[in-house]
């Protein structure tokens, strides 16, 4: 029996994937999906239809359906992500332009799925990209470098914090970063990415939970100090967290370790 693949199975097929866009000179981010697509055999059609992605197999090769009907209205980054999310179910084939062949191994229904999700941040944000960023400004710390990754890749900030998260060595060690979406109401964190520090001492929320819940269970003893800053005592060190405004439906909260005697 053939062992299941997991992500990094995925993650070498994307980076074979990438590897061929660059021998063909195309070396600059974003990632030019549809380009990448057709440079390694797959092809990608618009249509009006109800799924915003669908990934279909054939003798004659794979080809990916994008939804058409709302291209004016849904955000391009959003469509970004479904495209690199079909990418990476065709990435579990072989021979993608003709008579294409399951990859033995390749999981299905809901763990497919969660591994082609994993797959489309990576294909959009990979290690590689992250590291040139570190290498050059340090691990990220602040909402301008995640900021830059965003504009630089063109996805949205989740997907960064995801992969960031995902990495741990990209972003310091002190520092965390959620989104906060508003929904009927409620405040619901979306995504987070935390610094090795911030992870051990159990602060991190999980995706879909509630602001309010997250400050209850893991911010408990917080003393608002500001408008929208918050300070806890931890040791030798303080926890400060920073509501900071992301966009007209969106904050994010900034988490950050430091030295019990900073301002």
């Amino acid at each position: 029996m053939a062992r299941r693949l997991d992500i990094t199975d995925l993650r070498s097929r994307i980076d074979w994937a990438l590897r061929q866009m660059q021998r063909d000179g195309q070396t600059d981010y974003p990632v030019d999906l549809e380009d990448l697509a057709q440079t390694i055999g797959i092809k990608v059609v618009w249509r009006p239809m109800v799924p915003e992605g669908v990934t279909t197999v054939t003798p004659e090769g794979i080809c990916i359906y994008l939804q058409s009907n709302f291209r004016d209205v849904r955000s391009s980054r959003r469509e970004r992500f479904t495209l690199a999310h079909e990418i990476c179910h065709a990435l579990f084939y072989e021979q993608l332009s003709t008579h294409p062949q399951l990859i033995a191994g390749t999981p299905s229904g809901a763990t497919l799925e969660k591994l082609c999700q994993r797959g489309a941040g990576y294909l959009l944000v990979p290690t590689s990209k992250l590291s040139q960023q570190t290498n050059r400004q340090g691990p990220v710390s602040s909402l301008a470098a995640i900021r830059s990754l965003v504009e630089r890749c063109d996805v949205s900030i989740d997907v960064v914090l995801r992969r960031l998260h995902e990495e741990g060595a990209n972003i310091s060690n002190d520092y965390g970063a959620f989104v906060v979406r508003y929904h009927g109401g409620e405040a619901t964190i979306d995504s987070a990415a935390c610094g090795l520090t911030l992870r051990a001492i159990g602060v991190v929320p999980t995706s879909g939970q509630l602001l309010h819940t997250w400050f209850t269970s893991k911010l408990r003893g917080f003393q608002e100090i500001a408008a929208d800053t918050w300070v806890k005592e931890v040791g030798e060190r303080r926890l400060v967290a920073r509501r900071v405004s992301w966009s007209p439906h969106s904050d994010v909260i900034e988490l950050r370790s430091e030295a019990g005697d900073s301002p």
